[in-house]
């Protein structure tokens, strides 16, 4: 059996915070519907702040470690890059519906217990 690990990380005021990255895999495999791999990289701009790229079969999520330090922003990115293998669009109205509800989703997983 494989025993699962959480990375704590300490927040400014020192408290330690745990991102629940496996509920936030498997949310975003069911939106998605297709696999979906969460990696944190010091490769992308400062100003980026995630990019999702096809790949086979499924998706790859890029979180830039500069910004994925608090659960917030984790679930953040992830909802924005997510609402876009959805909706199949850039930026605009029907995109920002798709995120605030995978934004509503994701918050709801990582809240549980």
């Amino acid at each position: 059996m494989v025993e699962k690990r959480v990375w704590p990380i300490l927040d400014e005021k020192e408290e330690v915070v745990v991102i629940k990255w496996l509920r936030l895999k498997e949310a975003a495999e069911k939106i998605c519907g297709a696999p979906v791999e969460i990696h944190i990289t010091t490769q992308l701009d400062k100003n980026i702040r995630g990019v999702i790229l096809k790949s086979s079969p499924g998706y790859e999520v890029l979180l830039n470690a500069r910004w994925a330090k608090r659960e917030e922003d984790v679930v953040e990115t992830l909802a924005h890059e997510l609402a876009h293998t959805v909706t199949g669009t850039r930026h605009g109205v029907k995109w920002k519906k798709k995120m605030e509800e995978i934004l509503d989703i994701l918050t709801k997983e990582t809240a549980l217990g």
